[in-house]
C-alpha cells in the first residue's frame, strides 16, 4: 500500500472471510490505526497491541487451504491464518507500509540525535577507515540513543519508501543508509586502496604471493562472505591470510576470531599455517 494512504487517517481493519470465521483459525482481527501511536492491535481472543518497534519481520506462507500471514516480535509470534493468497500478501505489505510510516515519522521528530548517528557514521567512514558492513552501520546507530536511532536499525526499515522531503532533510552521511549503492560505491573503492596499500604484505602472505581474488577476499569483511573455489586452488591459505589481515589492521583481538574446519587433519593444518604466518612459536 503507498503511503499516503496510510497517512490519511483512516483506520484499517482485516479478517478472514465470513466461511473461515467459522474455524477457530479464522477468529482474529487486525487494526491498523494511525491514531495508536506506532501500535497495531491484534483481537484474537482479546486485544493486544503490538509496538511497531518489537516487529522484527513480517512474512507470508501457504498451507494446504489458506494462506499464513505472520508477525514476529520480540517475544511472540502471532500467525493470521485463513486467508486467500492475495488477502495474505495485500495485509502483509499494508503492515510493512504502516511500520515504515510509524519508523519515518520518529526519524523526522529527533533531529538532535540524527546528528550524533550521523558523527558515529563519519567516525567510521571518514578516510576510508574501514571497510563498513550492513552490520558496522547497525552497530553505529545503535550506539546512539532514542527513537529515531532505533528506527534507523530496524530490521523492516524500507529506504525506498522514505518520503522524498524526510530524504532530503536528513544528513549526508545517511545515504549510506538510504542508498545501497553509496555503501557499495564506498568499499569498493576502500577494497582498491587497501589492496594497494597492502601490496607488499600480500605479496609474501603464507609462502605465496596471493592472487587478485585472494587478496579481495581477506578484505572484504561483510557480514556472510562466500567463498567458492575448486579444491586445491587456496581457500586455505585465504583463511590464513584473512587472519593475518584483520589482525595486522588491528580490527579484531586474536580471542575474537574463531575458524572451523572440515575435520581434525585439516584443523591443524590450518593452526600451523597461522601460527607459522604470525611467528607464534
Amino acid at each position: 500500500m503507498a503511503l499516503s494512504k496510510l497517512l490519511s487517517g483512516r483506520a484499517r481493519t482485516y479478517r478472514p472471510g465470513f466461511l473461515a470465521r467459522m474455524f477457530p483459525s479464522g477468529k482474529w482481527k487486525l487494526t491498523l490505526d494511525p491514531k495508536l501511536s506506532g501500535r497495531i492491535r491484534l483481537s484474537q481472543g482479546g486485544d493486544v497491541d503490538l509496538s511497531c518497534l518489537d516487529i522484527v519481520s513480517v512474512s507470508t506462507s501457504k498451507a494446504l487451504l489458506w494462506h499464513t500471514v505472520e508477525i514476529r516480535a520480540r517475544g511472540r509470534t502471532d500467525n493470521l491464518s485463513s486467508l486467500s493468497g492475495d488477502a495474505s500478501e495485500q495485509l502483509a505489505a499494508d503492515l510493512h507500509a504502516f511500520i515504515n510510516t510509524h519508523l519515518f515519522d520518529l526519524i523526522g521528530t529527533e533531529t538532535d540525535h540524527l546528528l550524533d548517528v550521523d558523527a558515529r557514521l563519519r567516525e567510521i567512514t571518514e578516510d576510508n577507515r574501514q571497510y563498513l558492513a550492513q552490520a558496522d552501520l547497525g552497530r553505529a546507530i545503535a550506539s546512539v540513543p532514542g527513537s529515531a536511532a532505533a528506527a534507523l536499525s530496524h530490521p523492516l526499515l524500507d529506504p525506498q519508501l522514505i518520503p522524498a522531503g524526510l530524504k532530503a532533510s536528513l544528513p549526508a552521511s545517511f545515504a549510506m543508509l538510504t542508498d545501497p549503492g553509496v555503501r557499495h560505491a564506498y568499499n569498493e573503492a576502500f577494497v582498491a586502496a587497501e589492496r594497494r596499500k597492502f601490496q607488499p604484505f600480500f605479496d609474501n602472505l603464507d609462502g605465496r604471493s596471493f592472487s587478485d581474488q585472494q587478496r579481495e577476499a581477506c578484505i572484504r569483511l561483510e557480514d556472510n562472505n562466500l567463498l567458492v573455489a575448486s579444491a586445491g586452488s587456496g581457500k586455505s591459505a585465504t583463511m590464513v591470510g584473512k587472519v593475518a589481515y584483520v589482525l595486522e589492521r588491528q580490527l579484531y583481538r586474536p580471542d575474537e576470531i574463531l575458524l572451523l574446519a572440515f575435520n581434525k587433519s585439516a584443523a591443524d593444518e590450518l593452526k600451523t599455517r597461522i601460527a607459522r604466518q604470525l611467528q607464534i612459536e
